[in-house]
């Protein structure tokens, strides 16, 4: 059997007393102990957190720190110090497996290698693996390609690997998968007190995931934050003519406020709080032609300012405390980069970013830092010309990830939103934003949500509720009052009167390998804000004026139910797409028609 042996490197390790009974706790939510923010350094403290949440099976990441602790204090022996890269200087090596002092008798497996002992093995590194482990379980935890068990990502995703073979993810067997990591049970109560010394059981994770709204421009040239963007009308205005939007959390309450970056004789400010309100606190930072931003630099939970300037061609953070005094500058990026903040270990604390717009056929670039401005990881590509980047905790892991606002397009396609996880992978379906502007991220304040009662399909439609795939949405109000009772297929909303054609053609494509999504019923409040957006005239001027064009609000075939705009993972189809093709051979079978001059948009009219 593969085993990986403590060197009991990290001094005595004397068998501490475990509550059986308080080993499930680490399996159920729990917090971030005072302790573990005193014992463990904060960016190790973010890597078990980040490692755990990446792992193949369930670990609790307090396993893992307490594995580090009980082998090596947390690598603080032998004076080791860690490079920006992870890797240990000088190496964490153990005294030779020779048989004498109570070590076990391991002769040497890896010709000196990774120990520079050509006669006996050593214990290598944070999580002290011996070379013939290391073999089996070797990681590339920080992206460089290079499986090295001196650096603290490479070993500790092979640990969590490891553990997670052996049964850590269940605390009916995680003593067991120690014991097999250690080839002994020995230090199995040092690994589990540590671990529990680390977590406040019982008290839920502080971490919240951030949401999206748009910052759009008001009529009198101030700020209109809306805060959900699944509905228009929850909107706020907020400063002057000529502000930029900064979300912050300006007093520490958990929650994030909208502050306003604003041009105040010759200087930058950061006004905190919305905008002109008699509560808002100015604090002056930078210079013209900085972009402000708002970071917590030392994980107190309350941001503070900071502005990115281009320094001699290369990207500048300058960071500032709670009352404007300027902190350390950390140098990142480039000239042109866009800056961004946010927490990428999960240690609670802000480091610096940039996302380098894509140009051409290039795809764009992300790209994120330490507090040091040593870059982090390998960048991330994502992105297309014109994208934005949003930076969010998406998931609530209290880990922020990548999030691309991609504007209105010329062809129509409507504005979306599109966030990544952590490797830069798009998680989930583009989210149709409903006006155009900024999209700003930030946590919400917790509200009770009320349980969506479903609507009752009306009397004589059982056959349609019986169809696959079609479900009852409701009854909302059309142009002139008309009721429309509306159907759900494939997350496309129609009018009654075509919903089993809708049905039907959406199975038909779907026996094709075709997806068939697209957005149908719009209601008439929709639809006057889309004029607004694309027209000068809301209701007056011909379609064909607005870009791009747009039935006058009250004439939409989208009002009534009986139109759809097909899309592609949010993009609107063009005429060479092989889903327009479909359409174009057999959508007038199931009564739906092509507008020429937009193929993405078929009808019962055609209109």
């Amino acid at each position: 059997m593969l085993v990986l042996l403590a060197s009991l490197l990290a001094g005595d390790f004397g068998a501490q007393a475990v509550v059986p009974d308080l080993v499930p706790s680490l399996y159920a939510p729990f917090g971030i102990s005072e302790t573990a923010r005193e014992e463990i350094p904060p960016d190790l403290l973010g890597l078990y957190r980040e490692v755990a949440a990446s792992a193949p099976c369930a670990i609790p990441w307090p396993v893992l720190a307490g594995i580090a602790d009980t082998a090596t204090d947390h690598g603080r022996v032998q004076n080791a110090e860690r490079r920006p890269n992870g890797s240990l200087y000088p190496m964490i090596v153990g005294p030779p497996l020779d048989g004498q002092g109570g070590r076990r008798l391991v002769a040497d497996t890896d010709g000196g290698r990774w120990d520079d002992d050509v006669v006996w093995d050593r214990a290598l590194g944070l999580f002290q693996f011996i070379p013939a482990t290391w073999s089996a379980y070797a990681g590339d935890g920080n992206g460089d390609g290079v499986r090295d068990p001196q650096n603290v990502w490479d070993e500790a995703v092979a640990a969590a690997n490891h553990l997670c073979d052996e049964g850590a993810d269940d605390p009916a067997t995680v003593a067991d998968a120690v014991t097999v990591y250690y080839a002994t049970d020995h230090f199995v109560p040092d690994v589990l007190s540590a671990a529990l010394r680390y977590i406040t059981p019982g008290r839920p994770p502080t971490n919240r995931a951030d949401t999206i709204g748009v910052v759009t421009v008001g009529e009198g040239g101030g700020l209109v934050l809306v805060r959900d963007v699944t509905d228009p009308t929850e909107a706020a205005t907020v400063g002057s003519p000529g502000d930029r939007p900064v979300i912050g959390d300006w007093d520490g309450d958990g929650d994030d406020d909208i502050g306003v970056a604003r041009f105040i004789e010759g200087v930058n400010a950061l006004v905190l709080g919305p905008g002109d309100a008699p509560e808002s606190e100015l604090v002056v930072v930078g210079q013209p032609g900085d972009v402000t931003m708002a970071a917590d630099w030392d994980g107190d939970g309350t941001d503070e300012a900071a502005v990115f300037r281009s320094f001699n061609g290369q990207g500048r953070f300058l960071r500032f405390d709670g009352a404007g005094e300027a902190l350390g500058p950390v140098d990142f990026g480039q000239r042109g980069d866009q800056p961004l903040v946010g927490d990428w270990d999960g240690d609670g604390t802000d480091e610096p970013a940039v996302y380098r717009a894509a140009t051409g056929d290039e795809t764009g670039w992300f790209l994120r830092a330490d507090g040091q401005g040593n870059q982090l990881g390998t960048p991330i590509a994502a992105g297309r010309p014109g994208d934005q980047a949003v930076v969010g905790d998406w998931d609530g892991d209290g880990i922020d990830t990548l999030g691309l606002q991609r504007p209105r397009r010329p062809d129509g396609t409507e504005p979306v939103f599109v966030s990544y996880d952590r490797d830069g992978a798009a998680d989930g379906t583009p989210q149709i934003l409903p006006v155009d502007g900024i999209v700003v991220a930030g946590r919400a304040p917790a509200v009770e949500v009320p349980a969506e009662v479903p609507e009752v399909a009306p009397e004589g439609t059982e056959a349609l509720v019986a169809t696959a795939g079609v479900e009852f949405f409701g009854v909302r109000s059309g142009p002139d009052g008309v009721l429309l009772r509306l159907w759900r297929v494939n997350g496309i909303i129609v009018e009654e009167g075509i919903v089993s054609n809708v049905a039907a053609m959406v199975a038909a494509a779907g026996a094709e390998g075709i997806n068939l999504t697209a957005w149908g019923w719009r209601s008439h409040e929709q639809q006057i804000e889309l004029r607004r957006q694309n027209c000068a005239n809301v209701f007056d001027a011909p379609a064909s004026s607005c870009r791009p064009p747009t039935a006058i609000p009250g004439t939409s075939r989208h009002e009534v139910g009986r139109a759809l705009d097909v899309h592609v993972d949010g993009q609107a189809i063009s005429a060479s797409s092989p889903v327009f093709a479909w359409l174009r051979d057999h959508a007038a079978d199931f009564g739906l028609f092509n507008l020429p001059s937009e193929s993405w948009h078929w009808s019962d009219t055609g209109g």
